[in-house]
């Protein structure tokens, strides 16, 4: 899994002009940042506030200056329960709009599995096998109706349904 990474603003510092902050890699403790940032020690000229400057966010959480560091440690914790897979094409996923980040981290990525197909076609005739008989059906002298299925054209309209996303990692259904 890759870091999710903040990096973190003494406020009183910054808004005298000065840069003092330093990265942290989530999950971190309120703590952590308040010691580093020498907001613990109760000096007027370190404050008491810090506000996110910047990150690196593989993921797509929704991080601003004052995003709480409780909400976001629970988030990166969530991402540890997803498949791997999954976490490799997340920005994906999420942008696709089937949930946001949010929704598949509390649902721990249960909703989405890989296929194992390349391709809609093969969604399609994967289909028509599990759940017909057409090529034990034979048809005009011994011709397999399977052979009029346009396997083609109905792994298309699958795609359009919009149960399916195609990924750099394969196509992922949508259960949901």
């Amino acid at each position: 899994m890759e870091e999710t990474r903040i990096y973190c603003t003494n406020l009183a510092k910054y808004n005298n002009g000065e840069r003092f902050g330093a990265w942290f890699t989530l999950p971190v403790s309120p703590s952590e940042i308040e010691s580093k940032l020498r907001l613990d020690e109760g000096v007027e000229e370190f404050g008491e506030e810090f506000a996110i400057h910047d990150y690196e966010n593989p993921y797509g959480l929704k991080i601003s200056e004052y995003s709480s560091i409780d909400t976001l440690n629970e988030w990166v914790d969530g991402l540890g329960y997803l498949d791997d897979k999954l976490l490799s094409v997340l920005s994906e996923v999420v942008s696709s709009g089937f949930e946001t980040l949010e929704q598949i981290i509390e649902n721990e990525g249960r909703y989405f599995s890989f296929t194992g197909f390349d391709d809609f076609k093969d969604i399609a005739e994967d289909y028509i096998q599990e759940n017909t008989n057409v090529k034990n059906i034979e048809i005009l002298g011994g011709v397999s109706l399977d052979a009029y299925i346009d396997y083609e054209a109905l792994g298309n309209d699958i795609r359009i349904n919009g149960q399916y996303l195609e990924t750099s990692e394969g196509i992922v259904e949508y259960t949901d």
